[in-house]
């Protein structure tokens, strides 16, 4: 529960497995566990938005990491996602490619 909380609190991966003693690779697990949990979470709540007169935003993000903490990204997740004007309503899908009938179809749906 600790790590956890430590993880929320956005404390450095090294400041956590030195406070509560444990291994780099079991924190780096646990942190893999928690994204994964928050993902599940955020695309659970993802509802149906937009309608007659409204407008929605959209956009494609990547969510990944680089290695050495330095230049360009490297493996990750696309996550493709839209905000209705207004109401603050949102969706989120990760997806595995950009093509154009992949996303229109999101859309549509």
């Amino acid at each position: 529960m600790l790590v956890t909380y430590d993880i929320l609190q956005k404390v450095p991966s090294k400041a956590i497995q030195k406070q509560n003693q444990i291994d780099e690779h079991t924190a780096c697990d646990w942190f893999q566990f928690c994204r994964d949990v928050v993902l599940d979470f955020i695309e659970s709540k993802s509802e149906m938005i937009g309608g007659q007169e409204e407008v929605v935003e959209i956009d494609k993000s990547k969510f990944g990491k680089r290695k050495y903490h330095r230049g360009h990204y490297v493996k990750g997740q696309w996550v493709f996602g839209g905000v209705e004007r207004g109401t603050g309503r949102t969706f989120l899908v990760a997806v595995h490619d950009r093509s154009a009938q992949t996303l229109i179809g999101l859309i549509k749906q």
